[in-house]
């Protein structure tokens, strides 16, 4: 296919392009399709495929034109841009068109922007991964341990509740302005953890310094922001009874028990993989901060770049929509960080050839074993809601900021290289030098 191209540079990385396309390619294309028509069209009068061309073109023609234009104008559009070597923001827009004696149109796109070389002078890439505890692995096997603990009642009348008792307790709970009962507000024999807040604050506060067998009524306000909109807010009391202070008893861990509760099979190995798997999370949250603090400070470094004002009015449109009472001040800000932060990673990613598919795919793959190993499935269900899609870009980002740090790192080793290389070109002239004064 052949066409010409010619193009107008406008503001804001706009380009207006003049595009038309060869007569020649235009006649060619327009009489395969008259004789579609001519061959194959049922006209009252003629007999199917003997209609004469003329009459087929009266009829037809506009249409027929109409019919190329659709068909081929993305790929002249695709044409067109790979001629001119320009990449396009966003989608472009058709200001002209016209289908006489062949195909031309006028349109208007706008340029992602390019970054040629990144400046990464004076950033630093390095991380500290903090240690495993003896105490945080503890931790972590306990709550494996959880299925299989005990309560079993401390044996001592006089012992008061502190914070981080577990009590046993039964409670009737009631409206304070109405003495009303409160509907699903009374148990008995329920256990709770004083001072976890996982039940109601005020009465967990209130159990603390009580006794077994105590009895009392505690104001309790419940939470403005509580599930249950009858009570939000609400001021009411509740009857207590201590039944009893228990203590948490974890069962002695063994190899037996190890094997019962995990996948391992003795106590020293459980304990190896706990910490090796701590260590990884703790690692992994390290490279994540770094990922964070480095691509701030690259971006901070490189943005000073034009957006493209198509896809930049657009993201300010639909945040101002989304957002109604935002200032457009800020609006402006975010977008323009956004944008800039997307467009940077994208330019790195490029020149460096990253992608994530393979990255993605296995990670279908692994989410395809809750559905018998079926990737298509997983793959639907992960489309539906919409988490395919923020895979793909988070690891994606990722891979994109970690080769900015390899870039960094290797180009703090280049320095160091070239300041062995200056010490010992010193350090050579220096016992030359000496040589020649000895002679």
């Amino acid at each position: 296919m052949n066409i010409k191209v010619e193009t107008k540079k406008l503001d804001r990385l706009g380009f207006e392009f003049d595009i038309k396309l060869a007569k020649k390619d235009f006649k060619n294309k327009y009489n395969n399709r008259l004789n579609y028509y001519k061959n194959n069209i049922d006209l009252k009068g003629f007999r199917k495929g003997k209609v004469p061309q003329k009459i087929v073109e009266k009829r037809f023609g506009d249409q027929i034109k109409e019919e190329i234009a659709n068909d081929l104008l993305p790929q002249i559009v695709q044409e067109a841009f790979k001629q001119k070597d320009f990449t396009p923001a966003g989608e472009p827009k058709v200001e002209d068109f016209d289908i006489n004696e062949t195909l031309k149109l006028k349109l208007v796109a706008y340029s992602e922007p390019q970054i040629e070389d990144l400046d990464l002078e004076g950033i630093e890439a390095d991380y500290d991964v903090e240690e495993v505890e003896k105490e945080e692995v503890k931790e972590k096997i306990d709550q494996l341990l959880e299925r299989k603990v005990e309560y079993k009642e401390i044996d001592d009348e006089e012992k008061e509740i502190e914070e981080g008792d577990f009590v046993n307790i039964d409670f009737e709970g009631y409206l304070k302005e109405t003495d009303e009962k409160i509907e699903g507000g009374s148990a008995e024999g329920q256990l709770i953890e004083v001072g976890k807040n996982s039940f109601l604050e005020d009465l967990e506060k209130a159990l603390i310094g009580m006794k077994k067998n105590d009895e009392d009524t505690v104001n309790v306000k419940f939470p403005e922001d509580y599930n249950a909109e009858n009570l939000a807010g609400k001021q009411t009391y509740f009857k207590v009874k201590i039944n009893k202070i228990v203590e948490k008893v974890y069962p002695e861990l063994t190899d037996e028990l190890v094997q019962e509760i995990s996948e391992y099979e003795n106590v020293e190995e459980l304990k190896e993989k706990t910490k090796e798997e701590l260590k990884n999370t703790k690692e992994e949250k390290a490279k994540n901060e770094l990922r964070e603090e480095v691509f701030d400070r690259v971006l901070e470094k490189n943005n000073d770049f034009e957006l493209p004002g198509n896809v930049y009015d657009e993201e300010i449109d639909n945040y101002m929509e989304n957002n109604e009472d935002a200032d457009k001040k800020e609006a402006k800000k975010k977008v323009e960080k956004s944008l800039k932060s997307y467009y940077l990673l994208r330019n790195v990613a490029g020149k460096y050839d990253i992608n994530a598919s393979d990255e993605v795919d296995k990670y279908i793959e692994q989410y395809a074993q809750y559905f018998g190993g079926d990737k298509k499935k997983a793959t639907e269900m992960l489309k539906e809601n919409g988490m395919l899609e923020q895979i793909a870009y988070s690891t994606w980002e990722k891979k994109v900021i970690d080769k900015m740090i390899d870039l960094i790192n290797n180009k703090d080793e280049k320095e160091n290289k070239k300041e062995e290389e200056k010490k010992e070109t010193k350090e050579t002239n220096t016992e030359d030098s000496k040589e020649d004064s000895d002679e």
